[in-house]
């Protein structure tokens, strides 16, 4: 829908673009927390903020971008390709520079395997879609703003084949939106412990906590008045706009394109699992729903003939202990792929 617009942007992007100097510094979050909402009191009540020789950051249109390039970035004159990399719910656009070890691991690929990863912000708990009632618009923004901004001010290479997409919780599923949503400018998409299934039971019991979420606590919407269904809609009367931003259903729109799957189970894989349990249960509950809602979509695939690998786990829980190790096993993946 977005892609004819991309080259007719890009000559416009740098007046509505700002370099700032330092690590973005998310604004506090708003009074809703402070007054004690039930929702917004288990929020963090900041985001972590990174730095580095490699690490830029952007507003575009007034989206935050971190922008991590490779090494050898300002001496070769080369292109390179683009990971969009999605964070998870309640993260930021520093969470994978600061809390996983991204840096250090991109650092360690060869020069002429190098890419740029670029992290957009995704909300709160925005869930990166244009949401129903008109008080958000991720996709748009990514796809119609961000994307032209990276490849007006960086060397990159501007096409499908140059671009992946990929992203962590939230993120996954971000990441399967957009791919299945304009599959004509990514060559490569991963999940890693996305919800996929936007209409199975369980999972829409998550996006409208998340719904309460975004509008409670990152835009100081009483719940009061908060729309239930503002992100997708009425599931019932709306049901084509929830299907539309099913990657489940839209599945077969990913034939040509690298398709990588990862999640686990819920169960827990030792005694670290059962104590994150014990102190919050939801880390079981989200991820054994993701884990469902991913093999969902590694059933869907296969019944559209669309080449992909899954790599279920037998266990573990929602949580960044096990973000970081699929996180790295896909850089791992994605490089092999950019080579062949």
């Amino acid at each position: 829908m977005f892609a004819g617009t991309l080259q007719r942007r890009a000559s416009l992007v740098a007046a509505v673009l700002l370099v700032a100097v330092g690590p973005w510094v998310p604004a506090p979050l708003p009074s809703a927390q402070a007054a004690g909402s039930p929702i917004c009191a288990n929020v963090p009540p900041q985001f972590a903020t990174a730095t580095g020789a490699r690490i830029q950051h952007l507003i575009i249109d007034g989206t935050p971008v971190a922008v991590l390039l490779p090494p050898d970035y300002a001496t070769s004159s080369r292109r390179y390709r683009v990971l969009y990399l999605l964070h998870g719910g309640t993260a930021g656009i520093d969470s994978f520079l600061a809390n996983s070890d991204l840096v250090a691991r991109t650092g360690a690929i060869p020069n002429s395997k190098q890419f740029i990863v670029v992290t957009p912000y995704g909300g709160l708990t925005g869930f990166y879609v244009d949401w129903a009632d008109g008080s958000h618009d991720y996709e748009t923004q990514d796809i119609g703003h961000v994307i032209p901004a990276i490849d007006h001010l960086y060397r990159t290479i501007p096409t499908r084949a140059g671009r992946a997409i990929a992203g962590v919780s939230m993120g996954g599923y971000g990441a399967m939106h957009y791919a299945t949503s304009h599959p004509d400018l990514f060559g490569a998409v991963g999940s890693l412990s996305g919800g996929l299934d936007n209409q199975v039971p369980d999972a829409m019991a998550v996006f409208l906590l998340a719904t309460q979420t975004e509008r409670q606590c990152e835009d100081g919407v009483p719940a009061s008045k908060v729309a239930p269904f503002g992100m997708f809609g009425n599931p019932l009367t709306d049901a084509p706009r929830w299907r539309a931003a099913n990657p489940v259903a839209n599945a077969g729109k990913l034939i040509g394109m690298d398709v990588y799957l990862t999640a686990g189970t819920g169960l827990p894989c030792d005694a670290g699992d059962l104590s994150s349990i014990a102190s919050d249960p939801t880390a079981s509950a989200v991820e054994t729903i993701v884990g469902q809602t991913t093999l969902e979509m590694d059933l869907a695939l296969n019944i559209a003939r669309v080449a992909h690998t899954y790599l279920p786990r037998p266990c573990g829980i929602h949580s960044e202990r096990y973000f970081t190790p699929e996180l790295d096993k896909y850089i791992v993946h994605l490089v092999a792929v950019w080579s062949g």
